[in-house]
């Protein structure tokens, strides 16, 4: 059995995989090449720890925005924007490891 066929039978056991080429996160051709060089144990075929993952980066969202700040009037609380920021900031943290690790470094 050649290399792509056996990544062809190794996807059918990851439908999670089909989601990401779907939702425009990877390719087939970029999921072809980490199963290459990497192999079936590279990080991107983990299931569990992309859902972890995901988890956390929920979770320090949550925690960031439940941090009231007292409104300038001095009636009531606001979130504040900093919260935002580091929210997203996050978000472009965990792409750029995405993006490096497709990369191989």
């Amino acid at each position: 059995m050649s290399k792509f066929e056996e990544f062809k039978e190794f996807c059918k056991t990851k439908p999670f995989l089909i989601e990401k080429i779907h939702k425009k996160e990877t390719t087939w051709q970029e999921l072809y090449e980490i199963y290459d060089i990497y192999g079936k144990d590279a990080d991107i075929f983990n299931e569990e720890g992309k859902k972890e993952e995901e988890k956390v980066e929920e979770l320090y969202g949550e925690i960031l925005m439940s941090a009231k700040a007292p409104k300038k009037d001095g009636k009531g609380y606001e979130y504040p924007v900093i919260g935002h920021v580091v929210g997203l900031n996050g978000k472009i943290q965990g792409e750029r490891k995405r993006l490096l690790y497709m990369a191989g470094y």
